[in-house]
């Protein structure tokens, strides 16, 4: 017999973790731009490639999210423990 409130509250925390693993990979590509001069060259030293490899791990974090999102919400064969992982995992690791 299927448990379908389980299978509710599954697919509700799977979706909040879409939401924010799409904002967690959008908003670090703005801040992508101007770590990029136009010559095609990037930040090589300092605070700018802090910066740079900073958020090309945010926009990682954010399409792994957005994987096992789709892994959850469409194909089913994701564990509920390990979505509700990473959504506790994306939300802590924007604070620092």
């Amino acid at each position: 017999m299927r448990n379908y409130r389980f299978e509710s509250d599954r697919r509700r925390v799977a979706a909040v973790l879409l939401a924010i693993s799409i904002t967690v990979c959008w908003f670090p590509l703005a801040r992508l731009a101007p770590l990029i001069n136009r010559d095609g060259e990037t930040a090589r030293d300092g605070i700018e490639f802090a910066a740079l490899v900073g958020n090309l791990i945010a926009v990682a974090i954010g399409l792994l999210g957005i994987a096992i999102t789709w892994a959850d919400l469409v194909h089913d064969i994701f564990h509920p423990s390990v979505t509700l992982g990473v959504l506790v995992f994306e939300i802590l690791a924007l604070i620092p």
